[in-house]
């Protein structure tokens, strides 16, 4: 199951830690490590509350292991805002993540906004991304 961080709680975590029947996998989707460009994104929730839920998950249920998504180079992203991404996977350690170069899809407000990193430019982030998810893993499995 994938839920949205923002209906993701404390409560359901209880719930998780205290059943011997639901996977201690969980999906958890992150998009991004820069509050602003979660924002851009119009999600409802901010990188703080977010770790704040993994951290209190890892508490509950001491073999949790988490995976996510994340969005790279949406619109008005800058480098800054890409480092921030990058911190967060080497705080959290995902088990793994589902990532994808951002496009455009007419009809959505982010279709509207200024674009100004190139391709290229996103495809060098992406894969230093995927390279320290690929260390990250080799790590957790080595562990």
């Amino acid at each position: 199951m994938s839920s949205h961080p923002k209906d993701f709680t404390t409560r359901l975590v209880d719930i998780i830690a205290d059943s011997g029947h639901i996977s201690h996998r969980i999906h958890l989707p992150l998009q991004s490590g820069s509050d602003r460009v979660l924002s851009l994104m119009n999600r409802r929730y901010t990188v703080a509350q977010y770790l704040s839920l993994v951290e209190y998950a890892r508490e509950k249920i001491k073999d949790v292991r988490f995976t996510t998504d994340i969005i790279v180079g949406f619109p008005e992203e800058t480098a800054k805002d890409f480092e921030l991404t990058l911190a967060v996977l080497e705080k959290v350690r995902f088990s793994q993540i589902f990532s994808f170069v951002y496009s455009r899809r007419c009809g959505t407000a982010a279709a509207e906004m200024p674009d100004h990193v190139p391709r290229e430019e996103k495809m060098r982030w992406f894969a230093k991304m995927l390279a320290l998810q690929k260390q990250i893993e080799t790590e957790l499995k080595n562990c």
